[in-house]
């Protein structure tokens, strides 16, 4: 079924059918779609063809299960869904639970369906989000927190026509989006009742998740407050994995200047707010050592030193533990992302590979200088930690450093991030809300995920860094701005740039300085560094002086560690807690998915990642630079190619035949 051929068969389709031409066609929008379709399919046509058939994004299961911090969501939802299932069988019906990131988690239904969905791609692991599959009722449920449904053609990708579905937001007890569940079918066979379906399984879910949390904390309050009278001297409180406060204590609640009756068992948002990048730090569960926050309690602005740490099973995140004391030493705002203050850069990028050594000495380079920094690398390879070095060994060190996680900003509050509100703005904040450029005048602003800026964030940081200011649009003269900028980014850009999403000279101007990170594939000679360099704070967390086995070591370099050094950091963290008490990490006390991947390698061929063009040229300049000790006349017979090909690939992948000739490889 297509909605071009049947719509004469099935009642609403057409008005459907015509709704959807009308938008693609002539970009109106008829008042009879509802406003969070309309939405979407204005998001959607700025990323993607509607006509173009795509392949879904799929998560295998082990990194699905390593992500996925909702495993009490999965166990509860899947109990639902099958009760559920009992009085839908047969119906050639679908259901689905994804979770606060899109990716389906649980999947249940009648064989048919299942097969149509499996012959789509559709399957547990896959990513239902927005941005990936356009305008789906999963991913608005979970956007607009709202029950939602989307019947054929709703759906801003013509592929998705033949299909309906609908579904209901999940959320923690602090209103925040954990998932969502519904049901997915055929256009032809859904009812309207399937949304009132899809709502009281979400309810059934949240009401059981609400009682197996009760017991579950019942279950953990003698460990965590053992825990917490072992290392608390200070200021400390302790919330839950949804933020709830659990303890607070009277050191604490005389630094916040805020009584405990009032705040036990409330989020810790709705009396204290915190930076932006503690905040990140948090929800990535990183630990946090001894770092200058400006925060506010209440109304009350506070400079402190913050640490957090966390109590987590292998699977499920349990509570957060918080100390905090008074700054004395810290007059300003100090924004430096935690665990990334480093006086060498050596802590920062260890490892003696040839491609880390030329990061090290651009990022030396770098730190000294003024001129804006762009950093690349895939996800987890240490963009973050190297932004943040830069600008604290630099010479604005005693200034903040301001991140802007572009990602995390929806599109149509970036520009309000940037350049903040004008008094009487917002009813919400009145006084006026400083942006981002004004925290960072005279340090450092720093872009996370560049490539999501909105076409009109992308005009104002272009003009800051070709003409030194902005534009506000509630001032009637620009403002000059002294900021130095640094980027990151793990996408395409040259893609971005060819498509039209990224501007050509923005790109250029941010690259004054291009430090591209490896993947730890490529560097995996730099394995015994890293762990070495990363269980010195394991080993602090701890407690113990942990120590990784050759055997265990040998493992790890057989992984392919898609997930970098992040997904290394988790790994050693899950090892270390598995060693209890143990000063060696052997290969027991790994991951199970880590011996999976070396297992199938051992038992036969696996798909591997194909590598694109850029990076096989690349790769092959550089293994011939290496046997020829970085002689051109020699690199070029060896690539067969002419001398001038050999110069001008050297200046495009940016490698130095200098750093060759002394080395014996």
């Amino acid at each position: 079924m297509t909605g071009d051929t049947s719509s004469q068969f099935w009642p609403g389709l057409e008005e459907l059918l015509q709704n959807w031409r009308t938008f693609i066609d002539h970009r109106q929008i008829s008042p009879r779609v509802e406003a969070h379709i309309a939405r979407s399919w204005q998001r959607c046509y700025l990323r993607m063809n509607p006509l173009q058939n795509l392949g879904p994004t799929h998560l295998s299961t082990g990194l699905l299960n390593a992500a996925d911090s909702s495993a009490s969501i999965r166990t509860v939802g899947r109990r639902t869904m099958e009760d559920l299932y009992e009085h839908m069988e047969g119906t050639s019906s679908a259901l689905l639970l994804v979770n606060r990131t899109g990716y389906i988690i649980e999947m249940l239904g009648d064989t048919d369906m299942l097969s149509e969905l499996e012959k789509r791609g559709m399957r547990r692991g896959i990513l239902f989000a927005e941005s990936h599959m356009g305008t789906n009722a999963f991913a608005l449920a979970v956007m607009d927190g709202i029950p939602v449904r989307v019947r054929g053609p709703e759906h801003f990708l013509k592929q998705y026509h033949d299909l309906a579905e609908a579904a209901a937001p999940l959320f923690d007890i602090g209103g925040r989006p954990l998932g969502a569940i519904g049901i997915i079918n055929r256009f032809e066979q859904h009812g309207a009742h399937t949304l009132s379906l899809a709502v009281a399984a979400a309810q059934i879910v949240l009401d059981q998740r609400g009682s197996d949390l009760l017991l579950a904390e019942q279950n953990n309050q003698i460990d965590q407050m053992n825990a917490i009278l072992g290392i608390v001297s200070e200021g400390m409180m302790v919330w839950n994995g949804e933020g709830r406060v659990l303890h607070i204590n009277e050191a604490a609640e005389q630094l916040l200047n805020v009584p405990r009756k009032a705040i036990m068992g409330k989020h810790f948002r709705d009396f204290l707010s915190l930076p932006s990048w503690l905040e990140d730090a948090i929800q990535e569960r990183e630990a946090v050592t001894n770092v200058s926050a400006h925060v506010r309690a209440g109304n009350h602005p506070l400079d402190l030193t913050v640490s957090v740490s966390f109590l987590q099973s292998r699977t499920e995140f349990h509570s957060a533990i918080v100390i905090l004391r008074k700054n004395t030493n810290a007059p300003q705002i100090s924004q430096n992302i935690p665990n990334l203050v480093a006086a060498n850069l050596n802590e920062i990028l260890p490892g003696s590979s040839m491609m880390v050594r030329r990061a090290r000495g651009l990022a030396r380079t770098a730190t000294a200088a003024r001129a804006s920094v762009m950093i690349r690398g895939e996800r987890g390879t240490g963009k973050n930690m190297l932004a943040a070095a830069i600008h604290n060994n630099g010479p604005r060190r005693e200034e903040p450093f301001v991140v802007l996680g572009c990602a995390y900003i929806q599109p149509d509050q970036m520009v309000v991030d940037l350049l903040g509100f004008g008094d009487g703005v917002s009813e919400q904040e009145p006084w006026g809300r400083p942006g981002k450029l004004e925290l960072a005048q005279g340090s450092t602003i720093y872009f996370q995920d560049v490539e999501k800026l909105t076409r009109e964030a992308q005009a104002i940081l272009l003009d800051i860094l070709e003409l030194g200011i902005v534009r506000h649009p509630d001032r009637r003269h620009p403002i000059a701005v002294d900021v130095r900028v640094i980027a990151s980014s793990s996408a395409d850009m040259e893609k971005l740039i060819r498509d039209g999403y990224f501007r050509s000279d923005l790109y250029y101007q941010l690259s004054t300085f291009e430090i591209n990170l490896p993947s730890l594939r490529e560097r995996i000679e730099d394995l015994p560094a890293l762990t070495e360099e990363m269980l010195k704070s394991v080993s602090s967390q701890f407690n113990e002086p942990l120590h990784l086995t050759d055997e265990a070591l040998e493992i790890l370099k057989e992984y392919d560690w898609s997930g970098n050094l992040r997904e290394l950091d988790a790994v050693l963290h899950l090892a270390a807690s598995q060693a209890k008490g143990q000063v060696d990490i052997t290969p027991d006390h790994l991951p199970d998915f880590v011996f999976n991947q070396v297992h199938k390698e051992k038992e036969g061929p696996m798909p591997l990642r194909i590598s694109s063009l850029h990076e096989i040229q690349r790769e092959a300049v550089i293994r011939s630079a290496r046997q020829t000790h970085g002689n051109v006349t020699q690199m070029a017979l060896r690539l067969g190619v002419s001398r001038t090909t050999v110069w001008r690939k050297l200046r495009e992948f940016d490698i130095t035949v200098d750093d060759f000739r002394d080395t014996n490889n």
